[in-house]
């Protein structure tokens, strides 16, 4: 799991964590980041197969993008989020090097509204395709 530096410069003390004026503490955050994290462990191979055939299809078109997973917690069943399809999304890369790293986004609801946040965590695409105890060897 990479931590975005640049997260420290879109993250002030005036906007809060996730830039939301307050509504979530930094506990919050940590605990939902730990929690999406646990649930993308679980589900690393299947998500790993659909990140990688999003990123194909846009390599065959000729796009640079990278990959983002969107995590519903408006819709927790039995403990599990709805982990939804991967998405990708264009981006500046340096020429002929294709980003590694996948985004994560959540969905919450705040106040009776939807919010939706990138999380300020990104994984390396290898993440999909070790095992759980290779992960925890590297790190």
């Amino acid at each position: 799991m990479l931590w975005q530096m640049g997260h420290r410069h879109t993250c002030g003390a005036n906007e809060g964590p996730l830039r939301l004026k307050g509504a979530l503490t930094l506990n919050d955050v940590v605990y939902i980041c730990t929690d999406v994290y646990s649930q993308l462990e679980m589900y690393r191979r299947e998500l790993g197969s659909r990140v990688t055939a999003e990123l194909v299809k846009d390599a065959r078109r000729g796009a640079m993008t990278e990959a983002v997973i969107m995590i519903d917690l408006t819709q927790l069943r039995n403990d599990t989020m709805d982990v939804h399809c991967p998405y990708t999304r264009p981006v500046q890369a340096k020429q002929g090097i294709r980003p590694r790293r996948v985004l994560i986004e959540v969905l919450m609801q705040l106040g009776g509204s939807d919010v939706t946040r990138m999380l300020p965590f990104t994984l390396d695409i290898t993440f999909f395709s070790s095992s759980p105890t290779q992960n925890a060897r590297a790190s």
